[in-house]
């Protein structure tokens, strides 16, 4: 076991020096490749020759002797770690594009997430060839790299929904130790995919940059769509803000039709909490209502599709504000008061109050104060309401 020692120790010096001229710039993946391989090797045969059998002397007779053997393999095993991680982060560091590392990134995750100090390094490096791809393609970013960054974030995402299940798994069985290491991996992953969404963000803004059209805007989300229902949550923020900014900036008017469709096929790849497109989509068509008929109807709309009910929304409010300004007399308050009433849940109680006021503001005749009296809504004035008919019928 001391040659076998020796001779490990030999093979390791000599790994360490070839490292010195690791860098064929031309080459770095074959390079890797063959030192992952070598040294994956010499892991296993280090093993299976030394440490099980060097465990079972040292449980077995506890001597000097095993003892000073099993601290010789724990210090080789270090260095082979160490020379994982050399290897692993000079080839991160080596790639001259964003798409060759994203490719390495995808089929070496396992071994960056067995070696977790080569997650730092990684990132750096990724954010500096993905700036530098940016660069080479300013008018609307590089489809090969996002199409390259949303395949490796849905391996991240498999590994993290695996990660997870396995934490679940060492919590029932309280296994602490594998817990910390399995929440560490998830925490390591978690922050890749973050880093892989912000990229992906930043190259889909810079598409949005160069589109003039909303029709060209509502193919960008037809195509996109995978790319879109990966990101996190602050990152799908981001996305719809720069395509509100997008829109802002067309050289064409843009009615709110087109943002309806646009929030549609939003709503359909996944929800947006925020209501971001609706909000805009339903704050251009309060500028196109002209008549009480339009108020009702963009009200009834930009209710079910969520800014009603309980929500105290500016664009809600706004519309409903502008359908009021059209109402002339009692039958124009009663319509609306009926259409907004029926709209319940999805309109909030202020709304109705409003409404309610504005109908017994507006009823001056026998008949109206008559017709109120019928209407279940109102039952809780109707005495007054009697009244009111009665000595407007006598005037």
């Amino acid at each position: 076991m001391d040659f076998d020692l020796s001779e490990i120790e030999r093979q390791i010096d000599s790994y360490r020096n070839s490292f010195q001229a690791y860098a064929d710039k031309d080459k770095p993946l074959e390079a890797y490749e063959r030192n992952k391989l070598a040294l994956r090797t010499l892991e296993s045969n280090i093993d299976e020759n030394l440490r099980w059998p060097i465990r079972r002397h040292v449980r077995r007779h506890d001597n000097r002797r095993y003892v000073r053997l099993q601290n010789r393999l724990d210090e080789q095993i270090q260095n082979v770690d160490t020379l994982l991680k050399a290897n692993l982060k000079r080839a991160t560091q080596s790639f001259s594009s964003i798409s060759l590392l994203l490719n390495l990134v995808y089929s070496e995750l396992s071994e960056f997430i067995a070696l977790p100090d080569t997650i730092c390094p990684l990132k750096d490096s990724l954010k500096r060839l993905f700036d530098e791809d940016q660069a080479q393609h300013p008018q609307s970013g590089n489809a090969e790299t996002l199409q390259l960054i949303y395949k490796v974030s849905c391996l991240v995402d498999q590994k993290i929904e695996e990660e997870q299940k396995s934490l679940d798994h060492f919590r029932i069985k309280l296994q602490m130790r594998r817990q910390e290491r399995t929440q560490r991996d998830l925490e390591l992953l978690k922050n890749l995919n973050a880093t892989l969404h912000d990229m992906a963000v930043a190259n889909m803004c810079r598409h949005l940059d160069s589109l003039n059209t909303m029709e060209s805007l509502i193919e960008f989300v037809e195509n996109h769509g995978g790319n879109i229902r990966t990101l996190s949550d602050s990152n799908h923020n981001s996305l719809i803000q720069r395509m509100i900014k997008t829109i802002e900036h067309l050289p064409e008017k843009v009615s709110a039709e087109p943002l309806f469709l646009l929030d549609k096929k939003m709503e359909a790849i996944r929800e947006d909490s925020k209501k971001i497109i609706l909000k805009k989509a339903s704050s251009l068509l309060t500028n196109e209502i002209d008549s009480l008929d339009a108020g009702i109807k963009a009200f009834i709309r930009a209710s079910l599709t969520g800014l009603g009910g309980f929500r105290k929304d500016e664009v809600a409010e706004a519309l409903f504000y502008k359908m009021c300004t059209f109402i002339k007399d009692f039958d124009d308050a009663l319509l609306t008061f009926d259409k907004v009433t029926a709209l319940n849940p999805h309109t909030s109680k202020k709304h109705s109050d409003v409404l309610y006021k504005k109908v017994v503001s507006q009823a001056v005749s026998f008949e109206h104060f008559y017709r109120l009296t019928n209407h279940t809504a109102f039952d809780k004035d109707k005495s007054t309401l009697f009244l009111k008919a009665f000595v407007a019928l006598s005037e």
